[in-house]
């Protein structure tokens, strides 16, 4: 999407180094320089067809509007925020419409904290401490948990089997999770598998 969005950078700073030459102050040469500089990179970047035109724009406002708010808590939880501002900046995002499912993402992507009762602002204060009391609160992934592995209970283990979908998954997690309940949901499921 960035590279869809070279034109209109080329155009922002053709428009901003021919503001300066026809100012009355003279500019410094590195400053036009620098400008100059930028230009010429986008330049090398600038497709041969295709940019950021508002069927596009239209389109990935379609495509957020999809996202639920477990994919939007866990994008919150996991991932980068600078991709979303920088898909932001490029599509003109309405918070509210865009993001109807969690209306907070957009504005946490912007360093706006998340609502206190939510998971995700529960999770940035997760400590060995309150880890199982927040798991019985909240559906966190164990990949958020992961961390806080030798603090989780047996319950709390058996939670976390319980509710993931791919006993591949669990095979995999097994030996950070390995108590008796795991193992008798495990081998529940595998014989209900067969």
């Amino acid at each position: 999407m960035t590279m869809l969005d070279v034109l209109r950078q080329i155009r922002v700073h053709e428009k901003k180094l021919k503001r300066l030459k026809s100012s009355k102050v003279k500019a410094k040469t590195v400053t036009l320089g620098k400008i100059k500089n930028n230009i010429d990179n986008l330049n090398q970047l600038k497709p041969f067809n295709g940019s950021a035109s508002d069927a596009v724009v239209r389109h990935i406002q379609r495509w957020t509007n999809t996202l639920s708010q477990q994919e939007l808590e866990y994008f919150a939880l996991h991932m980068p925020t600078e991709p979303w501002r920088k898909l932001s900046v490029i599509v003109h995002f309405n918070r509210t419409r865009d993001f109807s499912a969690l209306p907070w993402f957009l504005p946490f992507c912007f360093e706006k904290q998340a609502p206190p009762e939510t998971m995700v602002a529960r999770c940035q204060i997760l400590t060995n401490d309150n880890v199982n009391t927040l798991f019985k609160e909240f559906e966190i992934p164990y990949s958020r948990l992961k961390q806080f592995k030798d603090q989780l209970e047996d319950a709390s283990k058996a939670r976390i089997t319980v509710s993931e979908d791919k006993i591949d998954t669990l095979v995999w997690y097994y030996e950070e999770l390995q108590c008796s309940a795991v193992n008798d949901i495990i081998n529940e499921r595998i014989h209900d598998d067969k």
